[in-house]
């Protein structure tokens, strides 16, 4: 089944990791594009995970994952080493309807990272759905490839241009208009 691409602000979500180790930093890493509001449980935590964690003024909670520990927060990433334990937690969740992400149990994960690009308010992502992340990684890396260097500023170009404009089909045509120069300029360059 594939995953259903829903973009989603976690402004004001609680996130909530289980696990510190290599794959822990990885999800991290890109969490962080997003928020801060990010807390750790793990009785080891690598010193990536600790690093990001006390650059980030992070919450870390070095110690093993204790029930119900997932009722505090709005997202849950499991990258804990044990198996049972990640069914634990996903047994225990469903009834609260949390959001999970596994990462050895894909076929219960509730969403996916997928490969992400971020550049100022512009997110690419895309998913294979656990079908083959490394085919999503190099498909992510041709579109980071072809951007152009200014996505952030031709962004925020179009962003005053919008507000300038009343709605309706002029400034959606403006707008149009407008993002089909500036892609066609950045290929130029």
């Amino acid at each position: 089944m594939s995953f259903f691409p829903l973009f989603v602000s976690l402004e004001d979500k609680r996130v909530v990791l289980v696990g510190g180790g290599e794959v822990a930093s990885t999800k991290l890493s890109v969490l962080l594009k997003f928020t801060k509001n990010i807390a750790i449980i793990s009785p080891k935590i690598s010193q990536k995970v600790a690093d990001l964690a006390r650059e980030n003024n992070l919450i870390c909670h070095q110690r093993e994952y204790e029930s119900g520990d997932f009722a505090f927060y709005d997202l849950v990433v499991v990258t804990a080493n044990s198996l049972p334990l990640q069914r634990f937690i996903y047994e225990e969740s469903r009834p609260y309807r949390v959001f999970c992400n596994f990462a050895d149990l894909v076929d219960l994960n509730d969403f996916s990272f997928g490969s992400i690009i971020k550049r100022g308010d512009l997110v690419v992502g895309v998913s294979t759905s656990g079908s083959s992340p490394s085919y999503a990684k190099v498909i992510k890396d041709r579109i980071d490839e072809a951007l152009g260097e200014s996505v952030e500023e031709e962004l925020e170009s179009l962003a005053t241009l919008r507000h300038s404009m009343p709605k309706g089909k002029e400034r959606m045509e403006a707008l149009k208009d407008a993002s089909s120069k500036l892609i066609t300029n950045s290929k130029k360059g």
